[in-house]
């Protein structure tokens, strides 16, 4: 026992100095045991029910959290004060048990201010705005006068524009305002968070002195709005004015800077928090490693939280969410365990940091044991940890668990709301979304930003645009929420989908502020596709004002005039010039093509000739060919683009009147099943790669549709030429994961003998030839075996594979040439994923895409939706029968998105944006587009969906476990495994590599057998 208290034991002093300053000591101590001792000691002598130390002793149990004790000491008091009860009830509501604080606070013989400023906080600290609300009038209608406080407690929690103004007006009506900087400070904060800056400036301009909260409030305001760059305008003024930066305007900066991917301003942001002594701040520090994560910069993120060495969660979560942000799996997960074991108990953060990322962390199966985790820590009661978990199981896509965790939730706060209400909408349970928008509405809780972004986004993906544009309509009149940005993108992009250009335009003219580029990218991309071309041009003018650095609107317009065949010089000479950063090509690229289409148009004249003439034709050697008496240039593309094929739309339904192969149960779950395995395939050879264990890796990522359908659409019979992405092929053919396995490991079991780099696969047995590297190489090698199969009566064909970027190679152009004149049974399917590596398709070919390059060269072809499985298997099922049974070529083009990178050479994020990634990974994901449809004919559950994903991934594992076991192959089979007789060079080579490996087998691989 220490000295001090060894003091009290056995002491029967009355003095009350002494024992007040035991309760300090035991606070400074922080031991609940020795908070307990001091209680028995003042209970022994009797002092137990001293009013002042039996207040002392309610607020020594309140730090500590034990309620029971401080009601204890509570009732001992026999002559209880103001302090007595208001301690008591501050320790009700720092519990959260409201109810009890409300019991307790009716039953206080008077209240003063203090007792009120506690209810109302306890009210809204536990997201119960409205009570609060009411309380605040209540005290009002008592006549006690609200303090500073209670209106910093109010302007805290407020949520709508409403509620907002209506609280400021009482704040101005009582004076408190008046020279309250915290009161001020709190407005500032409360109109930044609602998105209302000039209201905010407003306050910040009427202040006589802000102070550095102030200045934070303000910057933080516009960061949370959108305005980055009107934040860091604002960080300027503030140094300008004289204010010197903490460590919270240090750490709001550098997370602007985070937000606009602007890594130069934030190193000087960095050196800035060096030179004033702040670097080492847990809250600078995660928000600098967030910035060099954020900007591609992981390394710089690693060294500096090497370098700071400093142990601390929060710190720990920012790490860990740039090692997952950057596909570093497990160097998250690593870091995470190191936490745990560092003692550093997992708080609700940490948790909620590593469960927001669990869809790009673990599997399904990991991300439930980081549930049982939170369940073991006795957090799951906790908000923040909760709507993560729900959140971590919509990314999995194990919807129907997030609602149970949902439904779990006794006190919802708006946050948790929110969270269900956007994973209902990115995973397109769309009228879910909007069922529960109306669940939220019958519990009372007013929506804020982010609930109505996400019920318009939802309306977006749906085109539900008479709900959409009528929530939009009632944002301000009913919720008083002033749409931002990102609710005009949502409501803009809806109208553009649904054809309603002139409706788009008119949202567009009513916006407070100016659109921004994703909202004109919107309309522009709508012009493009239906063909208005002085809206094109407008549009376009706007864009490039707006973002001059996007090459979009040259683009659209270049193929807006191209299409149309028109030339305005007035309109032209608009977009001659370019700004020079963007190079030759982007600058002249639409001069170019309106030269073009110009001399086209003036040769696109008459001329009379003898009308005898136009009866005669010429016998040419390919046809006969009439003749006409007009010279006309036929144009280069046809006026309205070839139309996609689809039968499923987002939410899995099929399209009215659609026609398409009807599938069975058995057929359907073995696609869908075969879908999830290449997706959990492709998730655990790509964390090999980057854990090192194999060299390279090529994702499916949002090509699995096209992948399986066209595998159960053929017959083993039918001869398959892949080129990188097909895996999903051989798999449905029966290729093994074991086999996958043996072939990207090199082991001895790889029919390859080690030859190929890994994912290079193939299979006599399951006629299908092995990838080959050089681009389209196998294109003219596949017209040559449908060619030969037609030759031997097979009733089979050939199907080869290409991407976009493959149709500029000769091989593509040659190889269908070669196909039509042969009439050679061979369907070519190209997956048109909108990039050739980082090349974009608008720089590849000026053809309306791939389809239309049948045609040309006398193929039939269709186009068909790549996402909609049941659409390609449709397809790839009739030009099948084509083939065979017409003796003919067939091009299909599948309009499909690569979600993943290009291989692991490729990080996509440098050329491609973020969100638009994300939302091809989301609304526009084949596999929960199918899965929709088949859970919709009663054939898969959630249950069906873990138990899938946590067999294969357990499959997957041992295989790659043997895989590594297995020794490499021979090293005799270098020369020895082609020729049966080995020429002189071959022998010259093996005795010269022999010789070397003798002198040098440091430097050579030693789990390869000699």
């Amino acid at each position: 026992m220490y000295p001090f208290l060894k003091k009290a034991h056995g002491l029967h002093t009355t003095s009350l100095s002494f024992y007040s300053n035991l309760v300090d000591h035991c606070l400074s101590l922080k031991s609940l045991d020795f908070a307990k001792f001091v209680h028995a000691q003042l209970i022994k002598i009797g002092f137990n029910s001293s009013t002042y130390l039996g207040n002392r002793c309610i607020d020594l149990y309140s730090k500590f959290g034990t309620v029971n004790d401080s009601l204890q000491a509570f009732d001992d008091i026999i002559n209880k004060n103001f302090v007595s009860w208001n301690i008591c009830l501050k320790v009700f509501v720092k519990s959260g048990d409201i109810t009890s604080a409300r019991g307790l606070f009716d039953k206080m013989p008077e209240r003063d201010v203090v007792s009120w400023n506690s209810m109302i906080s306890g009210y809204a600290s536990n997201g119960f705005l409205g009570y609060a609300l009411g309380l605040f009038l209540e005290m009002q209608r008592v006549s006690i006068r609200p303090s500073g406080f209670t209106f910093s407690i109010l302007v805290s929690s407020v949520t709508s524009t409403h509620h907002g103004k209506q609280i400021h007006g009482s704040i101005i009506r009582n004076g408190v305002n008046l020279l309250n900087v915290v009161v001020d400070n709190s407005l500032i904060d409360m109109y930044g968070k609602l998105g209302i800056l000039d209201y905010a400036f407003g306050v910040f301009l009427s202040m006589e002195e802000p102070d550095v909260i102030s200045w934070n409030s303000l910057i933080l305001g516009c960061c949370k709005s959108g305005y980055g760059q009107l934040a860091l305008n604002q960080f300027c003024l503030m140094r300008y004015a004289g204010h010197s930066p903490d460590e919270f305007t240090i750490s709001i900066v550098v997370t602007v800077c985070s937000n606009l991917q602007d890594l130069e301003k934030g190193k000087q942001i960095f050196a800035l928090g060096v030179k004033v002594g702040i670097l080492y701040n847990t809250i600078v520090s995660s928000a600098i490693i967030d910035l060099f994560s954020k900007c591609n910069r992981l390394e710089d993120s690693v060294q500096l939280f090497e370098e700071i060495n400093i142990w601390d969660p929060v710190i720990c979560n920012a790490m860990i969410s740039s090692y997952a942000r950057h596909g570093f799996e497990q160097d998250a997960l690593r870091l995470f365990v190191l936490t745990v074991r560092g003692n550093l108990t997992p708080t609700e953060f940490t948790l909620s940091s590593v469960l927001s990322s669990a869809s790009f962390l673990l599997p399904a199966e990991q991300g439930i044991q980081f549930h049982s985790l939170v369940l073991k820590l006795g957090l799951e009661s906790d908000l923040v940890v909760a709507s993560s978990l729900v959140e971590m199981y919509a990314k999995f896509g194990l919807i129907d668990s997030a609602m149970k965790i949902f439904a779990e939730i006794d006190v919802k706060d708006l946050i948790v709301w929110n969270t269900m209400i956007l994973g209902l909408a990115r995973i397109g349970r769309l009228a879910e979304t909007l069922d529960l928008f109306k669940e939220l509405l019958m519990e009372g809780l007013p929506p804020d930003r982010i609930t109505l972004a996400g019920v318009l986004l939802a309306c977006n993906y749906g085109v539900f645009v008479d709900v959409g544009m009528s929530i939009f309509s009632s944002m301000e009149k009913e919720y008083g929420i002033i749409p931002s940005n990102d609710h005009y993108c949502c409501i803009v992009d809806m109208l553009c989908r649904a054809g309603k250009l002139k409706e788009a335009m008119d949202i567009v003219k009513t916006m407070p502020h100016e659109p921004s580029a994703l909202i004109w990218e919107s309309i522009l991309r709508a012009c493009g596709l239906h063909g208005d071309l002085k809206l094109t041009e407008r549009v376009a003018e706007r864009m490039i004002k707006c973002e001059p650095r996007s090459s979009l609107p040259y683009l659209v317009l270049a193929r807006a005039y191209e299409m149309r065949s028109r030339w305005e010089t007035s309109s032209g000479e608009n977009y001659r010039t370019r700004p020079p950063f963007l190079g030759d090509s982007a600058t002249h690229f639409v001069a170019r093509r309106f030269e073009s289409i110009k001399a086209a148009n003036q040769l696109d004249s008459k001329y009379e000739i003898d009308n005898d003439e136009n009866e005669q034709a010429m016998d040419f050697p390919g046809g006969r060919v009439s003749f006409t008496s007009e010279m006309r240039f036929i144009s280069e593309s046809p006026e309205k683009r070839i139309p996609c094929y689809r039968i499923l739309d987002e939410n899995g339904n099929a399209l009215m009147g659609s026609r398409f192969e009807q599938v069975s149960e058995e057929i359907a779950v073995k696609m869908y099943s075969a879908m999830v395995t290449i997706q959990i395939m492709d998730t655990i050879f790509y964390e090999a790669q980057r854990q090192g264990r194999i060299s390279f890796y090529v994702t499916s990522n949002g090509e699995e549709a096209i992948n399986i359908a066209s595998a159960a659409a053929l017959t083993q019979d039918d001869v398959v030429l892949p080129q990188y992405r097909e895996p999903g092929v051989l798999l449905w053919r029966g290729f093994t994961l074991q086999e996958f396995a043996n072939q990207c490991f090199g082991n001895k079991a790889d029919y390859g003998k080690g030859r190929q780099m890994p994912i290079h696969y193939g299979s006599r047995k399951h006629n299908y030839f092995t990838v080959s590297s050089p681009i389209a190489t196998q294109l003219p090698q596949a017209v040559g075996v449908a060619y030969s199969l037609k030759m031997d009566k097979q009733d089979a064909c050939v199907v080869t594979y290409f991407g976009d970027g493959g149709s500029s190679e000769g091989d593509f152009h040659a190889s269908l040439n070669f196909a039509a004149v042969m009439e050679a049974p061979v369907v070519f399917i190209c997956r048109n994923n909108g990039w050739a590596i980082s090349t974009p398709i608008s720089e590849q070919f000026r053809s309306d895409g791939i389809v239309a390059r049948g045609q040309a060269y006398g193929i039939r072809s269709i186009r068909v939706d790549g996402n909609d499985a049941l659409a390609v298997y449709s397809a790839i099922r009739a030009a099948r029968a084509m083939a065979i049974s017409e003796q003919r070529p067939i091009l299909v083009e599948a309009l499909t998105y690569r979600v993943g990178h290009h291989s692991t050479s490729d990080d996509s994020t440098k050329y491609r944006p973020v969100d638009e990634i994300e939302r091809w990974k989301t609304a526009q994901n084949p596999l929960a587009r199918y899965r929709k449809w088949v859970e919709g004919n009663g054939w898969w559950s959630d249950k069906d969906e873990s138990e899938l994903r946590n067999n294969v991934r357990k499959q997957l594992l041992h295989a790659i476990q043997v895989a590594e076991r297995t020794e490499k192959p021979p090293f005799a089979d270098l020369f020895t495994d082609v020729y049966d007789n080995l020429p002189s060079n071959l022998c010259e080579q093996e005795r010269s590599l022999r010789e070397a490996i003798q002198r040098h087998p440091q430097d050579y691989p030693s789990d390869v057998p000699i």
